[in-house]
């Protein structure tokens, strides 16, 4: 009786290791998968502005995606004049991620899907380089945190953009470090 006992419970405990093994595995893989969000290719149909571009989809739909982490100076938002930098960052943008380009999406599971007006939120890669990398290290860019909420790349923007500032590049040289201050006239 003892032995059958030692055996059952034997049993038992190897089931509900085995059993937490697999949960704590399930656990640890969809942390893994949640930290690096989805990813998805696409082809550039346009840039819009300096944190926003146009995509097609492999479905061939089109959408809007606006850039995580960055904020740049406004040349289309209605009721706001275009801001010291815009164009720049915009002309950037345009080099950055030509029409036609391949580009991988990557959301942030930190983040949400989309913003408020139905873009898609996503880190965007063209060549292997990050737009909003790139953007920040010509200075044309600077940290946007939305609703205090950091993204997952947060740290590695903000010494893109200190580099950026140090060195006077974009609007930090042009425009004083004003990202919202009005475009001079020539």
């Amino acid at each position: 009786m003892i032995i059958r006992l030692s055996l059952v419970t034997l049993t038992v405990v190897a089931v509900a290791t085995s059993c937490g093994e697999q949960h704590k595995n399930a656990r640890t893989q969809s942390r893994a998968q949640a930290s690096s969000g989805s990813t998805q290719q696409a082809t550039i149909v346009r840039d819009v502005d300096g944190d926003t571009i146009k995509v097609k989809l492999p479905d061939g739909s089109e959408h809007s995606v606006r850039l995580i982490g960055i904020d740049t100076p406004e040349t289309h938002k209605p009721g706001v004049k275009v801001e010291c930098g815009g164009p720049e960052a915009s002309a950037n943008m345009s080099a950055l991620a030509p029409a036609g380009a391949p580009v991988k999406l990557t959301t942030d599971p930190t983040q949400d899907k989309s913003d408020r007006y139905g873009r898609l939120l996503a880190y965007a890669t063209v060549n292997g380089h990050g737009l909003q990398l790139a953007q920040l290290r010509a200075g044309w860019a600077e940290v946007y945190v939305y609703g205090g909420k950091p993204f997952q790349r947060v740290d590695s923007f903000r010494k893109a953009s200190e580099v950026a500032k140090k060195n006077g590049r974009g609007v930090w040289g042009q425009c004083s470090g004003d990202f919202h201050s009005e475009q001079p006239t020539s």
